[in-house]
């Protein structure tokens, strides 16, 4: 923490996203909430914010920006112009501008943005809450003072992955962050399954935990094996494993994956139409 205790932070918007972010913060001591503030549109909600989580509350972005030296936008893309444009002579050349605004690319930042700010984009998923979450981030400074302060404000997330361009960016949106989403849906359908065979559907779902926690445990532990090496390891040939993973092949299941990753990736830049400079 010793590296972050001269920094003060404020959230712009403090919605789930912002709340999982600011509970690994605090619970990793990486910040106190002393070092925190945040503005919120509903008054009823900020008040138990500050209850909650012992951080300060500002009535307007324009006092936050202000008074903190790192700013983190966690408003939605709709919300984006609103939230900010109207403050914009407000941020200094000194601070880190940090969006987590999904699909809204840096270039359209920089077009609202256009004080010679520290400008980050950062995405991660709602698993930040419990540290178990991964962070990418993306800017085109060669700046390794800034990368080495992002990295120390997200690790307690887990591991932060610095992306060279838009396009990493937008596959690492996808792919990691929405992607608890897209797994919270596989495992339904798969403890669902379970269900037809008479299993209550609490234990299924344990059940079915319990099997993604093991493949999980696995793979940390694996050493070099690869993804594919690993499923090697429980597929016998002509036996259960290999019967079920024929049918996938033959559906392809793979393009079926691919085309719902590209919808998302579309949909992804479609946001940034909400946001015109």
């Amino acid at each position: 923490m010793a590296a972050l205790n001269k920094y003060k932070i404020g959230f712009i918007g403090f919605g789930n996203l912002a709340q999982s972010i600011l509970k690994s913060l605090l619970n990793s001591n990486t910040v106190t909430p002393q070092q925190v503030a945040f503005t919120n549109r509903s008054a009823a909600k900020s008040s138990k914010i500050v209850s909650d989580f012992g951080i300060s509350y500002f009535s307007g972005n324009d006092e936050l920006i202000d008074d903190v030296d790192i700013v983190i936008i966690a408003v939605k893309p709709q919300d984006f112009m609103e939230a900010v444009e109207p403050y914009v002579a407000n941020f200094r050349e000194d601070q880190i501008v940090i969006s987590l605004a999904a699909g809204v690319s840096f270039t359209t930042l920089k077009s609202i943005i256009t004080t010679s700010t520290r400008l980050v984009r950062v995405m991660t998923n709602t698993a930040a809450s419990v540290s178990a979450g991964a962070v990418g981030f993306y800017h085109p400074r060669d700046d390794e003072a800034l990368d080495a302060t992002i990295d120390l404000l997200f690790k307690s997330i887990g591991d932060v992955y610095a992306l060279k361009d838009e396009d990493e960016f937008s596959a690492f949106t996808v792919g990691v962050c929405s992607g608890i989403g897209f797994i919270f849906e596989i495992m339904t359908y798969w403890a669902e399954w379970l269900e037809q065979y008479g299993i209550d559907k609490v234990t299924a779902e344990k059940m079915i935990i319990d099997t993604f926690k093991g493949a999980v445990k696995l793979s940390e532990q694996s050493g070099e094996l690869s993804l594919t090496d690993l499923q090697s390891k429980v597929v016998s040939k002509k036996g259960v494993t290999q019967a079920g993973l024929t049918s996938m092949n033959e559906m392809e299941l793979d393009r079926i994956f691919r085309v719902s990753f590209e919808k998302a990736v579309m949909r992804d830049k479609e946001l940034e139409k909400f946001v015109s400079p």
